[in-house]
């Protein structure tokens, strides 16, 4: 083997598959208790034998809980079946879908489809156990944060090399006493942050998944590692401080950039500030931040074994060990510092042309954040019946709700504009609003395009002027 062959990090130790002190591996923790390896294995081994039964090649596994997941996975994949984690279980989508999957696998027997069917016969197949080899592709989905959910072949051994890096760079998580998720396990952060990282490293996964603060805090927190999003950190600000012996060791999150007073919020209630994850479904995580303060923003760091560049566009470039020996042109834009940090300028797709004029979104965004009235601000290009016409989802400040109260979300959306005279062309003044409360996203915290749209779809009002 030459020195370009050899693996980043060594491979995962055996230690995690093996009993600890005499005792039996805890592979998850329930409400009423510990999930044990052995009863981790007897449960991959009968889902494995309905798939072998059936000649299951391609399996659709739909499960909200990560454990439920986990067992689908490992069993699938011990199969030499590809399993296929879609983005959502809407009916529509699994029917666009049925082409693409043999059997439906899942726990909800409520959803249409072609289940996996029982177990016709006695006959007995070998045992799926710590030593069966696991190998071939996962196919995941994008978010459809930008558009509609795009198909993504993922192979396990890619899965696990990123879980060498994420172990090697936060080997103090191996000590964690368990692992609590808010984001659901059928996305790539949720998968290999809140289920493949504690399976592979020998940590318990808790499961079921916990979207709610007021269900996750009612839990034991102590030391433990929390997966959370950007969206569920917005809520945090009514709630009070957990004890000291109950604040967790670690919070990952991705999803969207933070915003500097979620941290604050966070770091109140919680007593920790985030470390936060930049990646893709197609590259896994490729960078982090770990925020000191609210006050001050940091640059993200690429991964150990990952390298970073800028193109002639500011296009951000990617070296992956375990994706591939090319550099990988990504969706974003970044400005690349002298350290080897970056900060995030925005997407390359955020360009739209309004009346034949190039038009940036992420400018319009910003230049609308600027602005004391508004606390958060989404543009969106909407097809109207002559051309493309920029719209805005926006969440008013306390100051810009007291406008509206007294004067009226038109005139407020009159006086927005006029305060972007001084800044922005005319062509990148929106002439469509909705102003909410909270920006909607879906259940990775991503705020999706398709949502956005749909605020404008529902219902019309003087804001479309």
């Amino acid at each position: 083997m030459n020195n370009n062959d050899r693996p980043l990090f060594p491979p995962l130790a055996a230690s995690p598959y093996a009993p600890r002190n005499g005792t039996e591996r805890t592979i998850a923790m329930r409400d009423h208790g510990a999930i044990f390896e052995s009863a981790f294995y007897h449960d991959v081994s009968l889902l494995a034998q309905r798939i072998q039964q059936a000649n299951c090649r391609r399996g659709c596994l739909v499960e909200q809980d990560p454990y439920h997941l986990l067992v689908g996975l490992i069993a699938l994949l011990a199969s030499q079946a590809t399993p296929i984690l879609p983005p959502h279980s809407a009916p529509v989508f699994l029917e666009q879908l049925q082409d693409d999957f043999d059997y439906l696998i899942s726990k909800d027997t409520t959803l249409s489809g072609n289940h996996l069917p029982p177990c016709s016969s006695h006959q007995e197949w070998p045992a799926i156990t710590r030593d069966t080899p696991l190998h071939g592709t996962v196919v995941l989905y994008t978010s459809g944060s930008t558009g509609t959910a795009k198909r993504v072949e993922r192979q396990w051994a890619q899965l696990t090399a990123e879980i060498q890096v994420l172990h090697h760079t936060w080997p103090e998580c191996a000590g964690a006493p368990d692992t609590f998720s808010m984001v659901p396990p059928y996305h790539l952060f949720g998968l290999t942050f809140a289920v493949l990282w504690p399976f592979l490293t020998g940590r318990p996964l808790h499961t079921p998944i916990y979207p709610f603060w007021e269900e996750l805090l009612r839990q034991p927190l102590g030391r433990a590692v929390i997966i959370s999003s950007p969206a569920q950190l917005a809520c945090t600000e009514a709630l009070p401080p957990i004890p000291e012996n109950e604040k967790p060791h670690r919070l990952f999150v991705a999803g969207a950039p933070l915003l500097p007073h979620a941290v604050g919020h966070c770091q109140q209630l919680l007593g920790v500030l985030p470390d936060e994850i930049f990646g893709s479904t197609e590259t896994g995580a490729v960078a982090t931040r770990r925020w000191q303060s609210s006050n001050r923003v940091p640059a993200w760091h690429p991964l150990p074994g990952l390298r970073v560049r800028a193109d002639a566009e500011q296009s951000l470039q990617l070296l992956s060990p375990y994706l591939s020996t090319q550099w990988i042109t990504m969706d974003d834009q970044i400005h690349l510092l002298e350290d080897g940090s970056f900060t995030l300028l925005g997407r390359r797709d955020r360009v739209i042309k309004v009346n034949g004029h190039r038009v940036s979104l992420q400018e319009v965004e910003h230049t609308l954040l600027q602005l004391d009235e508004l606390q958060q601000a989404k543009p969106v290009a909407l097809q109207g019946k002559h051309g493309v016409v920029l719209a805005v989802v926006a969440v008013p400040s306390a100051e810009g709700w007291a406008f509206i109260q007294q004067n009226g979300s038109f005139r407020f959306t009159r006086h927005i504009r006029q305060r972007l005279q001084r800044s922005l062309p005319p062509a990148a003044h929106p002439k469509r609003w909705r102003f909410v409360h909270h920006l909607p996203h879906n259940a990775l915290g991503k705020i999706t395009t398709h949502e956005l749209n749909q605020l404008f779809f529902e219902h019309a009002d003087d804001c479309d002027r």
